[in-house]
């Protein structure tokens, strides 16, 4: 069942450096998770191009793929629980197709990045646009230094959808991107100026 693969649905807003047996590197200490409290359906927009949306799900009605998905956010909260990860929960305060899979936000925290930056993506559909939590928002930047808004570049029709589009290597100080509808290398690159002069900041490094 494609909808039990709830990591996509992981948030990884705390960051922490880490020494162990001579190794630094940056791990999720902690994770956010969007509980499906307001709905989870199929995303029509997206059906456009987005071939990775299992087509037995097309027609399902809402109340049933709502039933699914919050019984699969909770063997997944228990599941991180039982290994020690801390959990973070923020309910729904939109209803959208896809919120349980923020992909309209990012965050990190890190020796480059002590401060922490929040990061908000430029995002292709309307509906997954409609994501965006303003108490969510206002929030998370209570918790970090930075904020870096890519939503401006929507009415540019560029777009950089973050997590969906992005690898990071924070111990190597490298971001990866895959150049596509939803990855703009204009966007793209902006975000890693703007990444740099944050990182500029404390001196610890610098983003390619």
């Amino acid at each position: 069942n494609p909808i039990m693969n709830i990591l996509n649905m992981v948030m990884d807003y705390f960051w922490q450096d880490r020494r162990e047996n001579d190794f630094e590197g940056a791990f999720t200490k902690k994770v956010g998770l969007i509980y499906p409290e307001l709905g989870f359906f199929v995303n029509q927009e997206a059906l456009e191009d987005n071939n990775f949306i299992n087509k037995k799900y097309i027609g399902m009605p809402e109340e049933e793929s709502t039933s699914l998905a919050k019984e699969a956010f909770e063997n997944y909260l228990e599941e991180l629980q039982n290994n020690g990860i801390e959990t973070e929960v923020f309910n729904q305060s939109v209803k959208a197709a896809d919120s349980v899979f923020p992909d309209w936000f990012t965050t990190a925290r890190n020796s480059t990045l002590p401060n922490g930056v929040l990061i908000i993506s430029s995002m292709k559909t309307h509906e997954r646009r409609k994501e965006r939590m303003e108490d969510t928002i206002n929030e998370l930047s209570l918790r970090y230094e930075d904020v870096i808004d890519l939503s401006v570049y929507e009415k540019q029709h560029k777009f950089l959808e973050l997590k969906g589009a992005l690898v990071t290597d924070w111990e190597n100080g490298k971001i990866y991107c895959n150049i596509s509808e939803r990855a703009s290398e204009d966007v793209f690159d902006y975000m890693i100026e703007e990444l740099n002069r944050i990182a500029a900041k404390t001196g610890e490094g610098k983003i390619r």
